[in-house]
């Protein structure tokens, strides 16, 4: 689409005659444009063609139109194909589950009980559970000290390298703190079935179709549709991802935190492509505008 922008403009500006307009006088009406091969192919030559104008404005519209959706569509249809190699290899995630919002106060044993016998008149054998800790402070903490480390190699004088070891002190400071203290757990975890199909029968148990979890998510599971409890509190499952996409320090933040970080992300983005197309649009209708002031002071 782009290519064709490009084509559509080179073409029109080379075939226009502004640069070649002379008034009642002989005089050219566009100064200083002398009809050399740049010029010839440049803007320039267009400015006293309003159709055409007006046509690679629209045009301009309509690029960023279709980029916008191109986009869309090609995020469809990468999400598409990692759904088909997904179904199409078996990996532990096909028979793991992730469940979050589980109650500090909940043993492994009584974990292992509630998914064996959540379907009822059905057992669905559990293989394993691994539970995961709210490490997010000590991984922050880490990678601040990785950084420093780099900077004390960088630093040129004494004075700064004592300055950034300080800093590094303090940090290990707070995190053997930390572990005197000892790491909670954290409200998820996940679940592996001894068969595949167990895992996914108890995830469609609980969540249900699409539409269903999505009002759940944005209604934080009200009883009336999520009526299983543990401890009194609904605990929401998906698939597991690869253990080399989990992002331990972020398994703690809550789905509706997840949704207000996408909502700033969206909207900054939304902001972006709308400064976009304003200035595209700006600069044609400031062009013509331009031209109309300068057609009639000149």
């Amino acid at each position: 689409m782009l290519g064709i922008q490009g084509i559509y403009a080179l073409i029109t500006n080379r075939y226009a005659a502004s640069c070649l307009e002379s008034d009642d006088n002989g005089a050219p009406i566009v100064r200083d444009c002398d009809f050399t091969y740049a010029t010839e192919i440049s803007l320039l030559n267009k400015v006293l063609d309003r159709p055409l104008l007006k046509a690679e404005a629209w045009l301009d519209l309509a690029v960023v139109v279709v980029m916008i959706i191109a986009f869309q569509f090609h995020r469809i249809n990468m999400r598409k194909i990692v759904a088909q190699v997904d179904q199409d290899t078996l990996s532990p995630p096909d028979y793991t589950i992730m469940v979050r919002r589980i109650p500090s106060d909940v043993t492994d044993e009584e974990l292992i009980k509630y998914f064996e016998h959540i379907i009822p008149n059905r057992k669905t054998p559990v293989a394993h559970i691994n539970r995961s800790y709210d490490v997010a402070m000590q991984i922050r903490e880490a990678r601040k000290i990785t950084g420093l480390t780099g900077k004390m190699k960088k630093a040129k004088t004494q004075e700064e390298k004592d300055a950034i070891l300080t800093q590094i002190k303090e940090i290990q400071r707070k995190l053997e703190e930390a572990d005197e203290e000892g790491v909670e757990l954290a409200p998820v975890a996940f679940v592996s079935f001894e068969k595949e199909q167990d895992a996914r029968d108890v995830e469609y148990f609980l969540m249900g179709p699409p539409l269903k979890r999505f009002l759940g998510s944005i209604l934080s599971y009200p009883k009336t549709l999520f009526k299983e409890r543990l401890h009194g509190k609904f605990t929401p499952v998906v698939e597991a991802p690869e253990p080399s996409d989990i992002l331990w320090e972020n398994l703690t933040y809550s789905n509706r935190v997840k949704m207000r970080s996408r909502a700033v992300t969206f909207f900054m983005t939304a902001i972006l492509v709308a400064g976009c197309f304003g200035a595209l649009i700006g600069i044609s209708v400031g062009q013509v505008i331009s031209l109309s002031f300068w057609l009639i002071f000149r």
